[in-house]
């Protein structure tokens, strides 16, 4: 463990593991991680509304479960599960900086790039690939050896291998049409040359 750990209680860490991180009271994660500085894995946070501020957070049960061989990159965040635990499978690399909300599950060997965030309740298949800054709604499903872009905010959902971008998200291609078709529609027309 690097200077400034700390583990909650009840937090088991399996062996060959690097920790730099917070890892908060009953989160397990698995053999052979590394956890980045800055880290902050397992916590509890539920906004209220403003009238709603003096009320006490809704309590969460579910913890942390990351599986074997895992990548937590500086800064990420991982919160706790409300009703079940966020799992992080075997194998799943996590950038810089990436929020993942509660209840979400990571299919193995999946990988999300830095500032990805995930809503409550997203779960990501196995082999699926988030680039840099892409955003996902709460309860959305993406499939399997999925690739989405960067940037992209996804609200619905991806199918297995599917290849999507934009904001919202749309299948790869559609979306390259369609900005084709915009910039062709805003071009000025050329004006026509003396004499033809």
């Amino acid at each position: 463990m690097a200077e400034g750990c700390v583990v909650g209680d009840w937090a088991v860490i399996d062996p060959g593991t690097v920790l730099g991180a917070v890892v908060g009271a009953g989160a397990r994660i698995g053999a052979r991680c590394v956890v980045h500085s800055g880290a902050r894995l397992g916590f509890s946070c539920r906004p209220t509304a403003p009238a709603q501020s003096g009320w006490p957070k809704a309590a969460s049960f579910g913890g942390v479960v990351v599986g074997d061989g895992v990548e937590i990159g500086p800064n990420a965040v991982i919160e706790d599960g409300e009703t079940r635990p966020t799992t992080i499978a075997d194998g799943v690399r996590i950038g810089a900086l990436a929020m993942i909300g509660h209840d979400c599950s990571i299919g193995p060997g999946s990988e999300l790039v830095a500032m990805v965030g995930l809503a409550g309740g997203v779960q990501i298949g196995t082999g699926a690939l988030l680039m840099g800054q892409v955003g996902v709604s709460n309860r959305v499903r993406i499939g399997d050896r999925a690739m989405v872009f960067g940037k992209s905010g996804v609200l619905s959902h991806v199918p297995d291998n599917g290849r999507y971008m934009g904001y919202p998200a749309w299948p790869r291609d559609q979306w390259l049409r369609a900005q084709a078709m915009l910039r062709h529609s805003t071009r000025r027309p050329r004006a026509a040359r003396p004499g033809t």
